[in-house]
């Protein structure tokens, strides 16, 4: 183990776990072949396929008794997958999430996210554990299948990467990476790195979560960098160092090969290329934003130039314009569509509908963050122990600007000019 890798796991206190799980049967087969009953005799509680296209796919345990039954009604579904569930291509791995019902006299799983095509899943039922179960030491009743990879041309690719420009601080806290097409989960850390200007690859620059971060349609992942090799004062920050260094060039890799939701590769891989500068330590000020106001009746955009990148993510819906009543009683929010350019440090909202001229009011969300973390309530960077000061490196504590009256929203009015 390096030196890096060895410090970093130290810190976050990483171990190894084994588990042994008896086998009673292991039937290879596609889904689409599942017998509707196992193994297991007839009569007895057995695992059955009920839908095997992926994305409702619904595995259950048939013939359970009526004392099981009943013991299954009164009992709390957050135990159930002790006694059921589901695993990409072995037990030993972490269950798939997944939605449990009691129908009839059936328990059904069925996993919150569409199975991937040419993977290996294993089904576990474990009667022993089953509420009215006598023998929790017992075997495991095992389902090996695989569901059948759908042979297509690859047509999903990477089509962003956020931040986009091509500068970004020493102390980045995240990228953002934007599919065309649902992608598979679980397989982020196996296709992604970031890579030196040798081209050597940075070891455990990110913060490998064991669920990654998707959006709901597993188009857009959220990259991490450890947060131990960026906070100043913390162990691997002291011992390893930040993972990018300031005056280099640096690489985000994207691997071909990452399957997409349907089991396909992407149409091509990625290297997206940055510069790293120095440190970000500095909080947003929107007081020195600049604006451009839109003309009442029109539906020009509203304008706000930042001055520098902001959050690509969060700028989505961080930002927002309501319509305020005479005496200031009532309100409307404007509906609208939400533009980023240069690099995320220009929003543009245009409304769809004109503008009418009356007085209205740009809201912020003071969650809103910079590419180092730094939000308008706080910066990232903060020594807990100096009561709450901005921590800036090669320097004493200063004092932190935020959190802004109580992390309050930040507001300006403006009337859409004549």
């Amino acid at each position: 183990m390096s030196r890096a890798r060895h410090a970093i796991a130290r810190d976050r206190g990483w171990a190894t776990t084994s588990r042994v799980v008896a086998i009673a049967s292991v039937l290879a087969a596609a889904v689409a072949a599942l017998p509707a009953a196992s193994s297991a005799a007839a009569g007895s509680p057995r695992l059955a396929t009920l839908e095997p296209e992926p994305a409702g796919f619904t595995l259950a345990v048939l013939g359970l008794d009526r004392a099981q039954l009943e013991e299954l009604r009164a009992s709390d579904r957050s135990g159930w997958p002790q006694w059921f569930s589901l695993h990409v291509s072995d037990v030993a791995n972490p269950p798939v999430a997944a939605r449990y019902a009691l129908v009839d006299d059936r328990v059904e799983l069925r996993p919150r996210f569409p199975l991937e095509r040419g993977l290996e899943y294993v089904a576990a039922f474990r009667p022993g554990v089953l509420a009215g179960g006598a023998d929790a030491d017992g075997a495991a009743i095992l389902e090996q299948f695989e569901l059948p990879r759908v042979d297509v041309t690859p047509t999903t690719r990477v089509i962003a990467i956020q931040p986009s420009r091509g500068l970004v601080p020493e102390n980045l806290l995240k990228f953002y990476v934007h599919f065309s097409a649902p992608m598979t989960r679980g397989r982020a850390y196996r296709h992604l790195r970031i890579l030196d200007s040798r081209g050597r690859e940075v070891e455990l620059a990110f913060l490998e979560l064991e669920y990654e971060l998707w959006d709901p349609e597993s188009r857009r992942l959220t990259l991490l960098f450890d947060p131990g090799r960026l906070k100043a004062g913390l162990k691997p920050h002291r011992e390893v160092g930040p993972a990018l260094a300031g005056g280099f060039d640096f690489a985000l890799e994207v691997d071909a090969d990452w399957p997409d939701a349907e089991g396909n590769p992407l149409r091509q891989g990625l290297v997206h290329e940055f510069w790293v500068g120095p440190p970000d330590y500095e909080q947003p000020t929107p007081e020195s934003w600049a604006w451009s106001q839109p003309r009442a009746g029109t539906r020009e955009p509203l304008a706000i130039g930042f001055g520098e990148p902001l959050d690509g993510a969060l700028l989505q819906h961080s930002l927002w314009v309501v319509e305020l009543g005479e005496a200031g009683e009532t309100e409307r929010r404007i509906e609208g569509v939400v533009e980023l350019a240069q690099g995320e440090s220009i929003w543009r909202f245009t409304p769809n509908e004109p503008w009418r001229p009356t007085r209205h009011e740009l809201r912020v969300d003071p969650l809103l963050e910079d590419l180092a973390g730094n939000s308008l309530a706080r910066p990232f960077e903060v020594d807990l122990a100096g009561g709450g000061s901005a921590v800036t490196e090669g320097s004493e504590p200063a004092p932190a600007r935020g959190p802004r009256s109580g992390a309050e929203l930040w507001r300006r009015s403006f009337v859409p000019a004549p």
